[in-house]
């Protein structure tokens, strides 16, 4: 008896170790492709997910808890062109990518 409430016990607790050990990390910077300095709060997400984050005063973003798989990583921004970069997220990895956006052309008639 002690024995099967041990082996139920073992698995309550190994598991939600277990799920969370399925998730991955992606962080980086996000820079102004012509002058290089950082892109203050701006948001980076997963498309067609929920998770993202927005870039702090340093363009720095992280976004974390993210299940294993592929993934587009978006940028889109007022006053820059959007951004899609194709990213592999896997167990316990932290993915590291820095990006560069463009300014954006906005033709204006007279």
């Amino acid at each position: 008896m002690f024995n099967g409430l041990r082996s139920l016990l073992f698995l309550l607790l190994i598991i939600p170790v277990t799920l969370v050990a399925q998730t991955g990390t992606i962080r980086g910077f996000l820079y102004d492709k012509q002058s290089g300095e950082p892109v203050l709060f701006t948001p980076v997400f997963l498309k067609g997910t929920q998770y993202g984050a927005t870039t702090d005063v340093n363009g720095f973003y992280t976004i974390t808890r993210i299940p294993q798989g592929s993934y587009i990583l978006t940028v889109s921004s007022v006053g820059f062109d959007s951004l899609n970069v194709p990213v592999e997220v896997k167990a316990d990895q932290v993915v590291t990518k820095q990006l560069y956006v463009n300014k954006a052309i906005v033709n204006l008639k007279t």
